[in-house]
């Protein structure tokens, strides 16, 4: 009978220690869950950060007074500046240098000509 006694306190303490590892790896499971997600929102931040500064740069570029002389720009180049400026590219489907002149009065966009 103490044989028996002890084969099943034996037997008790076996299944708590497997229990108690059974908790322990799930609490570990859960903390790298929650590092794994608390990594994941620092670098959405970060993302998100990076994507708010292009945004406020691309937003200053086309602010910026652009200073262009005309006659020494070719159209080509004039129009690709204008479509990164913000101007439609529909909008730049013109003739000619002084017809995309006008488109750029027409949508705002700061130019000086000379």
């Amino acid at each position: 009978a103490a044989k028996a006694e002890a084969a099943a306190i034996s037997k008790q303490r076996q299944r708590q220690d497997s229990m108690d590892d059974e908790a322990e790896a799930a609490k570990e499971a859960e903390e790298r869950a929650a590092k794994k997600a608390a990594a994941a929102a620092a670098e959405a931040e970060k993302a998100a950060e990076e994507a708010e500064k292009a945004e406020k740069a691309k937003a200053l570029w086309k602010k910026a007074v652009e200073k262009v002389d005309i006659n020494s720009i070719g159209f080509m180049a004039l129009k690709q500046m204008l479509i990164s400026k913000g101007v439609p590219p529909d909008a730049v489907k013109v003739p000619n240098k002084f017809m995309l002149k006008e488109v750029a009065a027409k949508h705002g966009v700061n130019i000086e000509w000379s």
